[in-house]
């Protein structure tokens, strides 16, 4: 049995999250305003870290063999989600692969000589593993890229394990195949359309909500995994906090990695910070407020790292475009309530009960069925992606369901065994991801079968403004944040 410290986890994780900002930092802005940010963050990390040595004193007790099948079976999860270019990897990685190629090949920030155009896009989690590659290259850049990727997922494994007081190696492995296979019923879903429009059941399951869709845990990491990564280890760090002291910075951090899942992580930072508020006025500790909400950490998140990342997605030209998605009724009836139902209220309804007055599990609720009908871009990326905290938060509440069950009940009750069942029609969506790998894999007869075919994005213009500011001299962050080339 392996102890560790609690503090020294929550450490390494916040370390982790700021790494990148300060790479950003230090790399993309002017020298006197990337020092300061710099310094200024530094500062916030130390308190931070100050922080948690107070308030997260417990230990962590794991099991070694825990630790190391854990650790063997995310790192095989991140290599067949395409992590290191050992194996198959899905479409979206044409485009990861070229910003990748970019961050390594050009000076920062990247501006396109040939079209004048600015890179602007999701960067913080390649940040670190670019490093590497501008110093050792393109293939070293890529094992760094996996090592981070699993770094950032084991510690949200270990600091699960904690948060759910896990306490036996069935749990564990429980939650830790929980974590792989979570899901909605897009199988069912796509059954549905099949029966419904004719429609054939799909390689990717979850097109079947169109124009809504929750992805899994496993199709975030294969697509969007730099969306995805940091926003599971913030939202579990979050759910952690017992004061006030962090969440603002905690909040901040998750827009250099993931600009859309910040605005699913912000509610619910306030939610948490509002119930908190609520405990400290009825205790009549007035002061106490004051103490917790302005802290150092907080401050220099709300003043010093959410102006530059707001600034600099701002000037992308998809960031003008949002709006509401507005259904008609025969859509709502047969399209988006199906939807809700199959994606995340089975779970809602099976463990409802348990915890209907818990006031996060109700906002999450409420959220995930708020979600879809918000637009920002000109795609549907928001319900996709401002979604991520919120389905996280619902399996962790699944998860904590069948051991508090079990633990009351001392067996399998029927509840625990309907979310069992629900589980694993839901595994069929990643298991299908996989499928779709083999059979790309038997059909090219590659297995490093990997997605890399566009190399740059020096050559696009306002066709590709996903990923570009098209013109930086009419951006804030360009014309007066961002280093000036020479």
């Amino acid at each position: 049995m392996l102890k560790l410290k609690k503090y020294h986890i929550f450490s390494v994780a916040y370390i982790y999250l700021c790494l990148p900002v300060l790479i950003f930092f230090s790399g993309w802005l002017r020298l006197y305003l990337g020092l300061s940010l710099s310094a200024l963050l530094l500062i916030s990390l130390f308190f931070i870290i100050r922080s948690a040595r107070q308030d997260e004193k417990g230990i962590i007790e794991i099991p070694l063999s825990v630790l190391f099948i854990a650790a063997l079976i995310i790192f095989l999860w991140c290599i067949l989600s395409g992590q290191g270019g050992f194996y198959y990897q899905s479409n979206d990685w044409h485009y990861r692969n070229a910003i990748f190629h970019d961050l390594i090949n050009f000076s920062w920030p990247v501006v396109y000589p040939k079209t004048g155009a600015g890179l602007v896009y999701y960067i913080a989690h390649w940040l670190p593993a670019a490093l590497v590659g501008k110093l050792l290259g393109w293939q070293a850049g890529n094992v760094a890229l996996l090592f981070w990727t699993f770094t950032g997922i084991y510690l949200t494994f270990v600091l699960l394990y904690s948060f759910l007081k896990v306490d036996t190696k069935k749990k564990a492995y429980f939650l830790l195949i929980v974590l792989i296979l979570f899901s909605g019923l897009d199988f069912i879903g796509s059954m549905y359309m099949q029966i419904r429009n004719g429609t054939p059941i799909p390689l990717h399951l979850e097109w079947w909500g169109t124009p809504s869709q929750y992805s899994s845990n496993t199709t975030q990491l294969m697509w969007v995994f730099n969306q995805s990564v940091a926003p599971w280890l913030l939202t579990v760090l979050l759910l952690n906090q017992k004061k006030l002291s962090n969440i603002g910075m905690l909040t901040v951090l998750v827009m250099p990695f993931a600009p859309l899942p910040f605005f699913g992580f912000a509610p619910i930072a306030a939610a948490i910070a509002v119930k908190r508020l609520i405990e400290l006025i009825k205790q009549r500790k007035t002061s106490q407020i004051l103490k917790e909400i302005f802290t150092p950490q907080n401050i220099i998140g709300l003043f010093a790292v959410f102006p530059v990342f707001y600034f600099y997605y701002t000037a992308n030209v998809q960031a003008q475009h949002s709006g509401i998605n507005s259904f008609d009724l025969s859509e709502i009836l047969t399209t988006l309530i199906p939807f809700l139902l199959l994606e995340f209220l089975v779970y809602t309804l099976v463990i409802f009960k348990r915890y209907k007055n818990d006031y996060l599990f109700i906002f999450i609720n409420l959220m995930l069925l708020i979600i879809p009908f918000i637009r920002i871009g000109e795609a549907q990326d928001f319900t996709m992606r401002a979604s991520i905290p919120a389905l996280f938060i619902l399996m962790i509440y699944v998860i904590r369901f069948v051991f508090d069950e079990i633990r009351e009940k001392k067996r399998i009750s029927l509840h625990v065994l309907m979310i069992i069942i629900l589980l694993t029609i839901g595994s069929i969506t990643p298991f299908t991801e996989q499928y779709r790998a083999i059979r790309s894999i038997v059909t090219d007869g590659i297995v490093a079968d990997v997605a890399d075919s566009i190399k740059t994005l020096s050559n696009s213009s306002d066709e590709n403004s996903n990923f570009l500011c098209v013109n930086p001299d009419n951006s804030f962050f360009y014309r007066y944040l961002a280093k000036q080339k020479k």
